[in-house]
């Protein structure tokens, strides 16, 4: 275990290789005295910021992280005690007036909701290309999956039929969602008008599916019999 570890380099390889839990790895290449740096170890060793005499360390995660008075702490969340004397909320994120994420000045630094940062990401033309991207691709996916299996867009209609009705139990988007389609019909001209739509309701007035359907059940009837010379 300890040679196929030194031989890889790596604790997480030499676990894939024996087909062995990676712990187990690394728990006997230390007893004999073999050590790999992990991400984070890499990471400490490339990048970090010493900021009021404390040392944040750059993570494998993205972000800088360190101790303040024995107290483990992200960097950002030191920068918004230090401004404004409070721990950082929940879903606010961190901005970078210049766009340098390492000049963690008080100038270069202040604080948006998660919410204001998606709104600023997605007005970006490079992020709103990817998005499309990424869209296209799901609904490309989709399209071949229902192809293959057409059950599964009966069960995706009737999942988000539930979803809708879960939601939105008055049908309040729906009405609005309609009444925004009719403006914007009325506006290019091909919108029925009230007088249309009596006139079309009068002439079709107790035309259901089931008489529809016996009507239809009538004329195969009559032809059937037309044709065997019966009255």
């Amino acid at each position: 275990m300890v040679f196929t570890a030194k031989k890889l380099g790596s604790y997480r390889k030499a676990a894939i290789e024996l087909g062995i839990n990676q712990e187990t790895v690394r728990y006997h290449c230390r007893k004999n005295g073999l050590f790999f740096a992990g991400p984070h170890e890499i990471c400490k060793a490339k990048k970090q910021l010493v900021i009021d005499g404390h040392t944040f360390y750059w993570s494998h995660k993205r972000y800088y992280r360190g101790s303040v008075d024995g107290e483990r702490m992200l960097l950002s969340d030191y920068m918004h005690r230090k401004i404004y004397g409070t721990p950082k909320p929940k879903r606010t994120v961190i901005m970078f007036r210049d766009g340098d994420s390492d000049n963690y000045s008080t100038d270069n630094v202040y604080f948006v909701s998660a919410s204001e940062f998606m709104k600023k990401m997605n007005e970006n033309p490079e992020v709103k290309a990817r998005n499309r991207d990424i869209l296209d691709k799901g609904r490309e996916s989709i399209i071949a999956a229902e192809r293959e299996k057409p059950w599964l867009r009966k069960r995706r209609m009737q999942r988000m039929v539930t979803t809708r009705r879960r939601n939105d139990p008055d049908n309040r988007y729906a009405r609005k969602a309609t009444d925004t389609r009719r403006k914007r019909a009325e506006e290019r001209g091909y919108w029925y008008t009230d007088e249309q739509r009596v006139h079309m309701s009068e002439g079709h007035k107790g035309l259901t599916k089931k008489v529809l359907a016996m009507r239809r059940r009538e004329k195969e009837h009559a032809a059937v019999r037309q044709r065997m010379g019966m009255q």
